[in-house]
């Protein structure tokens, strides 16, 4: 079975991947070299040309095309074709021996723009290379090599998907600067469970709702897997510092190292939780609680539980106290006690109540009172405790969940990344994001919102969504000027090595010792007392 087809699929940005390429018939298609020989013919560097419309031709087409000779008509031209990725050159030789030759591509500094073209898509739509030219293997197309693909992304893509997002993000950072900030914060392992590579950590800006800096951890950089949401928090706040931007507010998870960094390293920073994280915690151990048939009771709780976190911040104007006391009072509205002993909540505030599975306090030969308990220890657990004052009464985290989202598609957990490969498609996400992040919703004819229906997994039923404008992807022109700009600026392929800078990290295998000789390896895999 192929690599790729594994769960993990360890292609799309390892260039020592030793996932084969398939090839339905194999023929030397494939020139050595990905750039034109400085001899060859003359060449016309316009950078416009590569937004031309391209076309599909088959080879029996083509070589029918160039059948006839243009000096003086004969048939019958003796056609050799040769390939540097994409573009055919051909040699025509015709009877009268008149000779010319023609290139199917324009070229900008001995690079065909086919090629240019294929990668600059590849990367810039967060694709998979080796999918990507597996499909034109399949298809019979000539295309790049994937050795030439990643030669061509190190060289010109990186670099320039780099300048645009600092670019942009410079130009943010101004509009903001002199304001004071209120941000959301979350991480993201690039693979599920406990062995991630890499941690990326980004800080988004609620009022605006656009990402303003992200930072790509790596695990060899801390000291385990768990460290790198941390560690990447350090460095988005350190770097804000740097930029002389003022933080108000933070609203993250509820990540126990990160509260301690925060109150030992940013005590001037409002330190707030997302409800919605909150929650998710409550809703798992009620879960859990509810599996026995004895407390499965809870599970009609839980929707009110969650609703009355998000009433309990939503209206309390940020007062912390206020909280607590609306918190606490939960405990006894479930045994039907809707008057209170705190001063700052001394009622509920809802209306009459339909009877309804009410819990009971002090009995304890009913079973409803064990369920009470149990539901309590959850509720007014002192960790759960001490964090409710701090829930952020309007900033929440679920725009960077929207992040996440648009992450995955261009870095996809089930794929592996180099470093470079990784922050680069990092930062085409959050480029893609900020640009999409103001999308207005639709309005009908009669001037009000336009909505459509989505069935919820979670809730079981139809929930109404805002219709809003399409996405768009004008940021890729952006993209392509940069990468052309750098084509120009590093004609060859040694001068842009020579120029690009590349962030270097110990690998996983280097903590791994000395690779053994595969006989030794063998006989200790297969010895029954290996240590």
């Amino acid at each position: 079975m192929d690599e790729a087809d594994t769960a993990v699929i360890w292609d799309s940005d390892m260039q020592d991947s030793k996932d084969s390429e398939y090839c339905p018939e194999e023929r030397d298609m494939h020139d050595s070299d990905e750039e034109i020989p400085a001899s060859s013919e003359s060449e016309q560097p316009d950078p416009n040309r590569v937004h031309e419309a391209k076309f599909l031709v088959f080879e029996s087409n083509l070589r029918e095309l160039l059948d006839r000779c243009l000096v003086c008509g004969s048939p019958h031209c003796k056609v050799e074709l040769s390939f540097v990725g994409t573009m055919v050159r051909a040699q025509l030789t015709c009877p009268e021996s008149h000779v010319r030759v023609w290139r199917s591509q324009p070229v900008l500094c001995r690079k065909p723009m086919g090629n240019i073209s294929v990668c600059s898509a590849i990367l810039f739509t967060g694709s998979s290379p080796t999918k990507v030219l597996r499909l034109f293997s399949l298809m019979g197309i000539q295309c790049v090599q994937k050795s030439q693909y990643f030669k061509f992304q190190r060289c010109y893509l990186l670099p320039a998907v780099t300048e645009v997002w600092l670019f942009e993000q410079a130009a943010l950072l101004d509009r903001l600067r002199g304001t004071k900030l209120c941000l959301a914060g979350d991480g993201r392992a690039d693979t599920p469970g406990h062995c991630a590579d890499f941690g990326t950590y980004t800080l988004l800006e609620t009022t605006t709702g656009q990402v303003i800096h992200t930072e790509l951890v790596k695990s060899t950089e801390v000291s385990s897997s768990n460290r790198m949401e941390t560690e990447g928090m350090e460095r988005c706040l350190d770097y804000l510092r740097a930029q002389d931007m003022s933080v108000d507010s933070l609203v993250t998870d509820r990540h126990s190292e990160g509260k301690a960094s925060m109150r030992r390293n940013h005590p001037e920073i409002k330190h707030q939780f997302d409800v919605w994280h909150v929650a998710k915690g409550i809703k798992k151990k009620i879960v859990a609680v509810a599996r026995t048939k004895q407390h499965s009771v809870l599970l009609k709780w839980m929707k009110t539980i969650v609703r009355h976190l998000h009433w309990c911040a939503r209206t309390s104007n940020g007062d912390g106290k206020l909280v607590m006391a609306k918190w606490t009072s939960l405990i006894r509205h479930i045994i039907d006690v809707h008057q209170h002993l705190d001063p700052l909540h001394p009622r509920c505030e809802h209306g009459d109540v339909p009877d309804r599975l009410w819990l009971e306090e002090g009995k304890f030969h009913l079973v409803s009172t064990e369920t009470f308990k149990k539901l309590e220890a959850i509720l007014m657990g002192p960790h759960l405790l001490r964090d409710i004052p701090l829930l952020s009464p309007k900033q929440q985290t679920f725009s960077l969940e929207s992040f996440h989202a648009v992450l995955i598609h261009f870095a996809p957990k089930s794929s592996k990344f180099q470093y470079d490969g990784m922050l680069a498609r990092t930062y085409i996400a959050a480029l893609h994001f900020n640009h999409n992040a103001d999308r207005a919703i639709l309005l009908d004819e009669d001037g009000m919102p336009k909505f459509f229906q989505q069935c919820s997994k979670a809730e079981k039923r139809w929930t109404l969504v805002p219709a809003k404008e399409k996405v768009t992807f004008d940021y890729v022109q952006k993209l392509t000027d940069a990468l052309l700009e750098c084509v120009i600026r590093w004609p060859t392929y040694a001068i842009a090595s020579e120029a690009a800078y590349r962030v270097s990290h110990d690998t996983l295998s280097s903590k791994c010792g000395v690779k053994p000789p595969m006989e030794d390896a063998v006989a200790m895999h297969r010895s029954r007392f290996s240590t």
